[in-house]
């Protein structure tokens, strides 16, 4: 107590003989490689003109994918010449879409990323003790009390004590965990239960104060109808896959998940990349050739012969016409 008060009476005098030091600003000077032939180079900065390490850069024309170097740079080899379409992504900053072209001399492309607030992707883990435990809290890191936690299709529910913890004796499977409560946004989690030990989740919900539109009202208890009633192997065509199930078989696009299904059921043409999917339970739409697992939680491919109970498919349905496309939901991260 004493040291500050000593320093909260230090004379005018010698407060003004101490003016704060100015101290030059920070300028990075940072440049995409030099690009050749069938080469296409870059680099990725932040909206200060910092390099990011450990951006995702996709080329979804070509499935090609790739992170972003200590110094921000990047680099594809055997790039064939043309127009394409790129995206940079990272957790934490806004991802960005741009176009590029690769020319007899090769092709330089960059990127800059504004930085956001975003919210952790969940943390799932092994558990000694058998069923599903888990904690849910906000972004702060702050405990939710009273969140709903719903295990679609296995008829188990239960709510966070004061701590944000939970606990479900649910069985050996492969189950999609629906996160609820007033005041956040929505959260689903796949998790896959071993026989012999439990899983442990650990997710953060998103604040939101606005109402929930009523087109995406139902889109959850709507997914939850199709794995209780329509399970996979049940109709032609019809297939789900969790993230574990999507890592297990190596898969990197999510084209070629809905590509395998279509081979399994002995498809008469192979679908199009460019089909649009429904997002989160609709109507919200994604291209299927830029999605990687990075984006994924759980995937739904449905053939011929099926249809939703609510109607959040038609702008999938309107973008499709023509092409040869399933009816595919995914749900992201």
């Amino acid at each position: 107590m004493a040291i500050g008060i000593a320093l909260i009476c230090i004379t005018g005098e010698s407060a003004a003989a101490q003016d704060p030091v100015k101290l030059p600003a920070v300028i990075v000077k940072a440049s995409a490689p030099l690009p050749g032939p069938r080469l296409l180079t870059g680099i990725v900065v932040d909206t200060a003109g910092n390099t990011i390490a450990g951006v995702e850069i996709t080329i979804p024309d070509l499935e090609r994918r790739l992170f972003s170097r200590e110094d921000g740079t990047f680099r594809f080899d055997s790039i064939p010449r043309g127009e394409y379409s790129m995206r940079a992504r990272k957790l934490g900053y806004a991802p960005q879409v741009r176009e590029f072209s690769v020319d007899t001399a090769g092709g330089v492309a960059e990127f800059e990323l504004l930085p956001i607030a975003h919210t952790l992707p969940p943390m799932v883990s092994s558990a000694a003790r058998r069923g599903l435990a888990g904690v849910v809290g906000d972004t702060g890191f702050n405990p939710i009390a009273g969140a709903d936690v719903r295990v679609l299709g296995g008829g188990m529910e239960t709510q966070t004590d004061s701590m944000g913890t939970f606990f479900m004796p649910v069985h050996s499977g492969t189950y999609m965990v629906s996160i609820r409560k007033s005041g956040f946004a929505d959260r689903l989690v796949s998790v896959a239960i071993p026989a012999d030990s439990g899983k442990r989740i650990t997710t953060w919900l998103q604040p939101f104060s606005g109402e929930r539109p009523k087109d995406q009202f139902w889109n959850v208890a709507d997914f939850q109808h199709r794995l209780a009633w329509i399970p996979p192997g049940s109709m032609r065509g019809a297939t789900f896959y969790t993230r574990d199930q999507l890592l297990k078989l190596k898969i990197e696009w999510i084209y070629d998940a809905v590509e395998m299904t279509c081979t399994k059921n002995n498809c008469r043409t192979a679908y199009h990349r460019n089909c649009r999917v429904v997002v989160n339970g609709g109507p919200a739409t994604a291209v299927l050739s830029t999605l990687t697992i990075d984006d994924v939680e759980a995937v739904e491919v449905y053939g011929g012969g099926f249809s939703s109970r609510i109607n959040n498919t038609r702008n999938a349905g309107f973008d499709n016409h023509g092409m040869a496309c399933p009816q595919v939901y995914v749900w992201t991260r």
